[in-house]
């Protein structure tokens, strides 16, 4: 056991106290931010999205929050990109909440994605409605006549189920 070694530190601890993040799964699928902007790196320094994401045939969420990195160098406006695209949201995959070689687990809060990607991830309203998301695919997965692991749970059938229960 022990923190993943994303900071480079012989401790694997971060260098500062406050860290808004801690491990995160290796899951079926990985949100990158290039999957919420696919010119990140062209747009990273004027802190504006200009090429809309890549849609997720496996969503289950939306999410309207820009990636957020807190910034060190406050003349940098590439440290905040905002999400100026028509929608003003993009895609969350139902891969990103599966580990890898696990049939009954769901993750909504370690969720499978990089350090970039989850400075938007990270808000309490996409992590309630993955909380919900979670106990719909338990649910389904659940049932008596037909149990099934998470894995083989047919997303669209998740996907109907959530639209029918009033979610985003």
């Amino acid at each position: 056991w022990g923190l993943c070694n994303d900071y480079g530190t012989e401790d694997h601890l971060p260098p500062q106290i406050y860290q808004r993040e801690g491990r995160r799964i290796v899951g079926l699928e990985t949100l990158t931010e290039y999957d919420i902007d696919p010119t990140f790196e062209k747009d990273l320094p004027a802190g504006q999205v200009k090429s809309a994401p890549v849609p997720k045939p496996s969503a289950v969420a939306l999410q309207d929050y820009p990636i957020d990195i807190h910034r060190v160098d406050l003349s940098n406006p590439g440290a905040w990109v905002s999400l100026p695209w028509d929608t003003g949201v993009y895609q969350v995959p139902f891969g990103i909440m599966l580990p890898q070689g696990y049939d009954n687990l769901l993750v909504t809060t370690a969720v499978s994605a990089t350090h970039v990607a989850y400075g938007s991830l990270r808000m309490d309203p996409l992590r309630m409605l993955l909380g919900q998301v979670a106990a719909s695919a338990a649910d389904l997965c659940l049932r008596p006549d037909e149990p099934l692991p998470v894995p083989e749970l047919n997303v669209y059938i998740l996907q109907r189920e959530l639209i029918r229960q009033g979610c985003m």
